[in-house]
This record gives structure tokens, C-alpha cells and sequence, in this order.
């Protein structure tokens, strides 16, 4: 368990990394940059982004990307539960 720790905090670390807070993507390249959009935390930072800083209204796409990660990671949570939920009632 002490092992999933250490993995699970290093891929957050990497997955921060490639959320562009504080750069621009249009400055990557073609290759990184496609990995980065299609990151679930930059569409939320993305449609932020716009919002505020540029005062435009958020691009379909994102809104779209947005939907299909909110019900992917429900449906994923939700397994995830069913198949441990003995194990985290006995945690209890």
C-alpha cells in the first residue's frame, strides 16, 4: 500500500505538470500539446482561462470533453466502489 502511495503522488506531480497553468500551449509542440489538451484537468483550467482572463464564452468542445470526463470518472468511481466497498466498510 505504501507503494501505491508513492506512485499515486508522483503521478499527480507529472499530471500538474502537464495542466499548462502558467504556460501557454500554443508554444509546445504539436505532439505535447495534443497530450496536454486532451488532459482532464487543463479543459477545466482552459474554459477558466477564458472566461475570465479573455472574457469569451467556453468553446463547445471543451464544454463536451468536460460532460464526457465528469460521467467516464463517475462510472469509473462507481466500479471502483462496488468492487471495494466490503473492504472500505470493514476499514470503518
Amino acid at each position: 500500500m505504501r507503494d501505491a502511495k508513492f506512485i499515486y503522488s508522483n503521478a499527480l506531480h507529472i499530471l500538474r505538470f502537464f495542466t499548462a497553468l502558467y504556460y501557454s500551449i500554443d508554444r509546445m509542440p504539436h505532439n505535447i500539446a495534443t497530450f496536454i489538451r486532451y488532459n482532464p484537468p487543463y479543459t477545466f483550467i482552459a474554459i477558466g482561462r477564458n472566461c475570465i482572463v479573455y472574457g469569451k464564452a467556453p468553446d463547445e468542445g471543451y464544454l463536451l470533453q468536460m460532460v464526457v470526463y465528469g460521467i467516464g470518472f463517475y462510472i469509473f468511481g462507481k466500479v471502483i466502489f462496488e468492487l471495494f466497498k466490503h473492504k472500505i466498510a470493514e476499514k470503518m
